[in-house]
Parts: C-alpha cells; sequence; structure tokens
C-alpha cells in the first residue's frame, strides 16, 4: 500500500511533463525523435528533470535514454482506469 501513496502525492502539473510520461510509457525510442523541434529547449530539460526527482523517470544506458519507473506504471494506470471519458451534453436554451 505505501506504493500507491507515494503515487497518490505525485500530481503532474503540467501537458507537457504528461506527454513526456506517456512518450516514454508507451514509445521506445528517443524523445527526440517525436518532437524534434523542441526537444532540447529548457522547458523539455526541466520537465524531465523533474519527473527524474519525484521518481517517475530514469535516466539508463541505451537508445532511449530514458524509462519509465514503476511508480509512473502505477501512476499512469490509476489515472487511465479512474478518469472518466468526458461526456457530450446537450444544452437547450
Amino acid at each position: 500500500m505505501e506504493g500507491v501513496l507515494n503515487v497518490m502525492s505525485t500530481t503532474i502539473r503540467t501537458p507537457l511533463k504528461m506527454q513526456m510520461l506517456l512518450h516514454y510509457y508507451a514509445i521506445a525510442e528517443p524523445y527526440a525523435l517525436r518532437e524534434p523541434k523542441h526537444a532540447n529547449s529548457e522547458a523539455v530539460k526541466e520537465q524531465r528533470e523533474e519527473l527524474i526527482y519525484e521518481g517517475m523517470l530514469e535516466a539508463v544506458e541505451g537508445y532511449t535514454g530514458y524509462i519509465v519507473t514503476e511508480k509512473a506504471r502505477c501512476y499512469i494506470a490509476y489515472i487511465l482506469n479512474n478518469v472518466e471519458y468526458p461526456k457530450q451534453a446537450w444544452i437547450m436554451e
């Protein structure tokens, strides 16, 4: 249960950080190949460092350079299983 509590204390606060986390989770290629225009920007570097600091991403030797941690996999599973899809509603005025 401790792992769940640690995961729940993590909040992904920017769309860029979520995009990067999902990229490393689902795509086995370097982020720079997917987003070459801004892959080396300060924003991307900062978000990557935060993911590492939060224990969501780990630097590794190899093609991608980074992998998601067990904490990140738990966080992503929680989000995918607990966030409802948006619902369309018609409003009559």
